[in-house]
């Protein structure tokens, strides 16, 4: 009798290792098919998804400065042209350096043209104890004051946007949380449609989910109820706005819905599982934005322009770019540099490509902490309002002596 037991036991077990274990996996594949496949899943993924490459993004070193301490930022611009019958950029050369220091209340940005070796102009503009001056050597002698009359923003240029890499994080992390948690089923459409991209013809699943006149009141309602009960998200946000609490709660409760018309956000996906490889928004079936990954990352905006995002990273960025309705294509691409000693350089290269010829732009930027920002002696200052007609065509006519060669353009050429 044991005997039998003991091969009733084995022959059981080799049935379940045999038929058992198969049709669990099967379950189970079909429980996470069935969990790609849901309209809501799909939606919540995506938000998740996008919101973590926009994390991805902010990232790139270069956003992280520190606007609380001393800091100048250097550059210069050249540029290059394929037809020197237009003008002959590569002679002149183009500088700039923005300083700030929020404890002495200074804020600077100097703008200077150089060709060849030789000078042009620089021109001055900064704030000091909430007044605007403005130095511009070979056009004026002294400190012009130009701080409007009625100057209801003092504080114009120094501001501090706090640009906290971590608290814009947390701010993007409720938002996350605060759509996923307005999506409601009622609205969501799933259906199978043929995509073309790039003359490939895609078979998908499209899940589209619709924002009618009544879901985005409902949907506005439960974001701003969401955002007034978030005290983390309120901090964050009056944080990075430099501004209280109780002002942040006004604006969010001063938001209006304008309805305009439907807005309909599609995701289309491919396969058993179900990646996703375009996302489009629509308004009155106009597109607003589409992003597809099918095979080159593209995004279309309004059918006007159009970007190849070829590479992103936190070191490099190259889009190439292309304007629908005109002949103006070219690309952007953006190298970073940083050392120990909290110094970034950053290499920016621009080519436009017009009917008939190609500029060349290349940005060099260099930021750097400083220990000591030197600040202008004010003296000698003028007040704008307080120059006579003659002083004032006198500036004019060196300002258009100055840029007069960048807007020479040969008759017997179009660009």
């Amino acid at each position: 009798m044991n005997d039998l037991n003991e091969k009733n036991n084995s022959s059981g077990i080799k049935y379940f290792l045999f038929l058992g274990v198969p049709v669990m996996i099967i379950l189970t594949v079909l429980g996470a098919y069935y969990y790609t496949t849901n309209p809501m899943t799909i939606l919540t993924i995506s938000i998740e998804k996008n919101f973590e490459t926009i994390g991805n993004f902010l990232d790139h070193q270069s956003l992280n400065i520190n606007t609380n301490i001393p800091y100048e930022i250097t550059g210069n611009m050249q540029l290059k042209n394929s037809q020197n019958n237009i003008i002959d950029f590569e002679k002149y050369n183009y500088n700039f350096t923005l300083e700030k220091d929020q404890n002495k209340e200074y804020f600077s940005f100097l703008f200077g043209i150089n060709e060849n070796e030789t000078n042009i102009v620089n021109a001055k503009l900064f704030q000091l104890e909430k007044k605007q001056y403005l130095i511009g050597e070979k056009l004026f002698q002294g400190i012009l004051d130009v701080t409007p009359e009625n100057n209801v923003n003092p504080d114009l240029f120094l501001k501090n946007q706090n640009l906290d890499l971590e608290t814009i994080k947390i701010i993007l992390q409720k938002y996350k949380n605060i759509l996923i948690e307005t999506l409601d089923e009622k609205y969501v459409k799933r259906e199978k449609t043929d995509l073309y991209i790039n003359n490939d013809k895609v078979k998908t699943t499209k899940v589209s989910y619709l924002l009618n006149e009544e879901n985005q009141a409902k949907t506005m309602d439960k974001i701003k109820e969401k955002m007034l009960n978030d005290e983390e998200l309120l901090q964050a946000m009056a944080k990075i706005q430099n501004t209280d609490q109780e002002t942040i709660k006004n604006n969010i409760s001063e938001m209006k819905l304008n309805y305009k018309s439907d807005i309909e956000i599609g995701i289309y996906t491919e396969g058993l599982k179900q990646n996703v490889i375009q996302y489009e928004i629509k308004e009155k079936n106009q597109n607003i934005i589409t992003y597809s990954n099918y095979k080159d990352k593209m995004l279309n905006i309004s059918d006007q322009i159009l970007l190849y995002l070829q590479e992103i990273n936190q070191n490099k960025i190259k889009i190439d770019f292309q304007l629908l309705q005109s002949e103006l294509s070219g690309s952007i691409n953006l190298d970073l540099y940083e050392n120990e000693e909290n110094e970034k350089k950053e290499t920016i290269n621009i080519i436009l490509n017009t009917k008939n010829t190609t500029f060349n732009i290349d940005i060099n930027l260099q930021y750097q902490v400083k220990e000591n920002i030197e600040v202008p002696e004010i003296k000698n200052t003028k007040e704008i309002q307080s120059l006579t007609e003659q002083e004032r065509n006198d500036i004019l006519i060196k300002i258009q002596e100055i840029i007069n060669p960048f807007f020479f353009i040969s008759s017997n050429n179009n660009i």
